[in-house]
């Protein structure tokens, strides 16, 4: 039935590789946004720089909003280090898709084991930030009051999708193709 689902999987890796370019989470700080940051920001790591917006920041290293509440502590929150599973999942996503290109027809089990790793990958990466965030705000004594989040973005979302289509798709195409060659 999917004899063409090499062109499906490389459309799926493709559309995954252009969502890491698009905002993957927003970290919050007490419900406000903070910072944007893309699947390609998370696989190498972000650093707080000239292009923190509507923040100053006094003697102490926290850095408040304009109108002087507190945002983050920057001793502990001045950079995010590079996610090795968003990582893993931007190279399993462009390695599908020269896969998709270069063997048309007899990828399909390992183009789903890609799509069901990059999947994997995905949500290790989504459990690894959220532990992050709970490890370095319990460390802080004074960030009792100031609760920071992630809230995971349509990007991340679709990619998570993309890579499901295209797992379930080619495990259906290898198992139909293997009844036939049966």
């Amino acid at each position: 039935m999917f004899n063409n689902s090499y062109r499906l999987t490389g459309i799926l890796n493709g559309t995954v590789a252009i969502l890491f370019f698009f905002p993957f989470v927003t970290i919050k700080c007490n419900n406000s946004d903070f910072k944007r940051l893309s699947g390609i920001e998370l696989a190498t790591g972000w650093e707080m720089g000239a292009d923190s917006h509507n923040s100053s920041t006094d003697s102490t290293g926290t850095s408040f909003h304009e109108d002087k509440s507190p945002v983050i502590s920057l001793k502990e929150f001045k950079t995010i280090d590079r996610n090795y599973f968003a990582l893993a999942a931007f190279i399993l996503a462009m390695s599908g898709l020269l896969l998709s290109l270069l063997l048309k027809n007899e990828s399909q089990m390992m183009e789903g084991i890609i799509g069901l790793a990059g999947m994997m990958c995905l949500l290790l990466m989504r459990i690894q930030l959220d532990n992050s965030i709970g490890e370095k705000t319990s460390q802080e004594q004074d960030l009792a009051n100031v609760r920071i989040s992630f809230e995971y973005l349509t990007a991340y979302w679709l990619s998570i999708v993309c890579f499901l289509i295209e797992a379930g798709i080619n495990m259906y195409s290898f198992m139909e193709r293997r009844k036939l060659d049966s």
